[in-house]
């Protein structure tokens, strides 16, 4: 793929620091997955999944699809077990290849997955296939076995128990990071834990529960289980205010400016025709909404940093942006860089300019956009 100049500086540092304190949250014994899924929040699936088992902390990794997993085999020769949160019916081969562990979400799929499995063991005479986990939907209504199916889940799991392992069963809280649903966190909780002990009881073995993710390891120390889902967090988003204090920056973006022009008053840039309001320096950097900058920004609703100032945002094309870089006349040149988000301009900030999410930000950023790994003895 070809590369923009725009890169975003992926602060490793930053990485271990959040881990490091998310890890004091926990008890010894609760395990750890990592969320990678979504090209690791947009800063890089292999470098970030390479990072994370070296850090002998991770039990587990978490990917969203099958082609995920199965580039973490394949690019990065990554051992740890792999949950897969959503796979097709014809993908229970690939899993089974590749060794990842699918999450049985429907009892639809459920349905696919066995029949798969006799398909096997009449052709082979023995079934090996890797572990599975069940999530269970307590309300958030996107995923997972409804609680009216368990007892069809649960009889026909007792009929398959020579030809399945479940590893773990969870599922997904609604509201973990506000206040004002910690009623309907503790509900979901209460109805997790109850349906999963009938299901354990039926296995006739424990497996491992979970239920939180980042905000849930924080917020909600009591629903921690045997294991937790650490993603945003991790990589230095927090989804409200105030976002809590030990988090570092771990992503910054940055991109050059390729060419400064000087605009008349009355004059207008861009193909939204933003009309000036005084005689302008114009400066173009070289990224745009086909690298995920939204258009949002335009009209000076969004703001970018260089040499100590907001500049405001003026014109987003499909590769390059109009920048007003006026009040640093005599202070910017051609190939100067602007940072777009990072340690001046909180991607948070960034996000509600965008009328958005920050991890939605984060991982709508393209893959032109090279990513480097600035590592503790790195000079950024």
């Amino acid at each position: 793929m070809a590369l923009t100049s725009a890169v975003m500086n992926i602060n490793m540092a930053g990485l271990k620091h959040n881990l490091r304190h998310f890890l004091e949250h926990l008890k010894p014994n609760t395990k750890l997955m990592i969320m990678v899924k979504a090209f690791a929040y947009g800063t890089g699936i292999v470098p970030i999944a390479q990072w994370a088992k070296d850090t002998g902390f991770v039990d587990y990794l978490g990917v969203a699809y099958t082609s995920e997993g199965v580039e973490l085999r394949r690019s990065a020769h990554i051992s740890l077990p792999i949950m897969v949160m959503v796979v097709n019916e014809s993908e229970f081969g690939i899993c089974r290849q590749f060794n990842l562990e699918p999450v049985i979400y429907s009892m639809y799929i459920f349905d696919k997955f066995l029949e798969f499995l006799k398909q096997i063991e009449d052709q082979e005479g023995i079934i090996q296939f890797p572990d599975v986990h069940i999530k269970l939907d307590t309300g958030l209504h996107r995923l997972g076995i409804s609680l009216n199916q368990l007892p069809s889940l649960i009889n026909k799991l007792i009929a398959n128990s020579h030809r399945i392992h479940v590893k773990s069963l969870y599922s997904h809280f609604i509201g973990s990071y506000c206040p004002e649903l910690d009623v309907i966190t503790q509900n979901q909780a209460d109805l997790f834990i109850s349906n999963a002990q009938a299901i354990e009881k039926a296995l006739g073995y424990s497996v491992i529960k979970h239920l939180c993710n980042s905000c849930g390891i924080i917020r909600h120390p009591n629903l921690h289980l045997d294991m937790v889902r650490l993603g945003a967090g991790l990589y230095g988003i927090w989804p409200t205010e105030p976002k809590i204090k030990f988090q570092k920056v771990v992503a910054s973006l940055f991109v050059p400016i390729v060419r400064l022009e000087s605009v008349c008053e009355n004059e207008t840039v861009g193909y939204i025709q933003q009309r000036l309001n005084r005689s302008s320096l114009i400066g173009v950097i070289s990224i745009g909404y086909a690298d995920g900058l939204r258009r949002r920004l335009n009209h000076g609703e969004g703001r970018a940093w260089i040499c100590g100032h907001r500049v405001p945002i003026l014109s987003i094309s499909m590769d390059m942006t109009m920048i007003d870089l006026t009040d640093v006349d005599g202070q910017v040149k051609v190939n100067d860089q602007v940072e777009i988000f990072g340690e001046h301009i909180p991607i948070e900030e960034m996000a509600q300019w965008c009328g958005i999410v920050s991890h939605e930000l984060l991982v709508g950023l393209g893959q032109r956009i090279r990513r480097i790994y600035v590592t503790e003895n790195d000079e950024n």
